[in-house]
């Protein structure tokens, strides 16, 4: 992923300078590969990229010859959040975080073991700032004991799965692997919550906790994303921790506690799901609702270190 500078074009004539948008490039070398099957494989991205960009501006996405183009079309899109790993701990800094958890989706198996070794790299070289979740992906199948082992001897901290990017169903046959290699030695995060698809649906999870119920599950955006209240309750009474991430923005005050309400000061963690949103104006909207400290400590990052704590060796 690249971003073109703005530079100024002058017209000879007039002398007038016209400064071109700054735009992001994306480009997939196995895109080149696909044959006739081209065109769907770059539809598929096309909609990803334009559904991820939605909560940050309006953009233009478009392709050619397997680069995707992404052009703002309004003059206040924040572009300077850039999800690099020195971005990420520049926000920290002038947000006041300490640590952050890290972690990413791959969305073919043959993503997994790059994307795991990437995350590894980047706690290594930040240890006192990153914790790092690896991903997996149901398509893995026999490998996914080995690839499991080898995200602990990476020292990885988690799993973190997104059945709507990943196109799988929480409960289907074949994520059940997954789980059967993770129970007791791996919590997962969750993508949970979308009203456009049934993949993530969050209901699902208490199959899967019915069938692996020494599962420790994190279902994030308060559960729900975009739905958000579904299936709160059956979350709630089946111990299911959830993150505040990508919620906020969605909610008054009063919403916000009310969720908080239904699963627990124990059983909730802070998320900014950045570079989705600015993490220092998360942190501003959490730390002004009506919680004791005590609450608040839980939530940023008590929960968290507790939760992990089962897993250390």
């Amino acid at each position: 992923m690249a971003r073109a500078k703005a530079e100024a074009i002058i017209n000879p004539t007039s002398g007038d300078a016209t400064f071109m948008k700054e735009i992001i490039m994306g480009y997939q070398g196995e895109m080149s590969l696909k044959g006739l099957n081209r065109n769907q494989f770059e539809a598929a991205m096309m909609k990803i990229l334009r559904y991820r960009l939605k909560t940050v501006g309006k953009f233009k996405v478009y392709c050619t010859q397997s680069t995707f183009y992404m052009e703002p079309e309004e003059d206040d899109i924040d572009m300077d959040l850039d999800g690099t790993v020195d971005m990420l701990l520049k926000v920290g800094d002038e947000a006041g975080v300490d640590k952050f958890l890290v972690h990413s989706v791959a969305t073919t198996p043959h993503q997994v073991r790059s994307i795991n070794s990437f995350i590894a790299k980047s706690v290594s070289e930040h240890p006192d700032r990153f914790i790092g979740f690896a991903t997996l992906h149901p398509g893995c199948g026999d490998e996914i004991p080995e690839i499991v082992d080898e995200a602990i001897e990476l020292g990885l901290s988690g799993i973190k799965l997104h059945p709507d990017f990943q196109e799988f169903d929480i409960d289907a046959p074949e994520a059940m692997r997954m789980y059967e290699v993770l129970e007791g030695r791996l919590p997962i995060l969750f993508h949970t919550g979308d009203y456009r698809t049934q993949y993530s649906k969050p209901t699902k999870l208490i199959k899967v906790l019915e069938k692996f119920p020494k599962l420790d599950i994190i279902a994030a955006h308060f559960g729900a994303w975009s739905e958000w209240g579904y299936g709160s309750k059956e979350l709630s009474e089946a111990g299911v921790y959830v993150d505040s991430s990508s919620s906020f923005y969605a909610m008054s005050p009063e919403r916000i506690m009310e969720m908080i309400h239904i699963f627990g000061t124990d059983k909730i963690f802070f998320g900014s799901d950045y570079p989705m949103w600015n993490v220092k104006k998360e942190l501003e909207t959490f730390m002004s609702l009506p919680l004791s400290d005590e609450d608040r400590e839980k939530i940023l990052h008590k929960n968290l270190e507790g939760l992990l704590a089962k897993y250390k060796k």
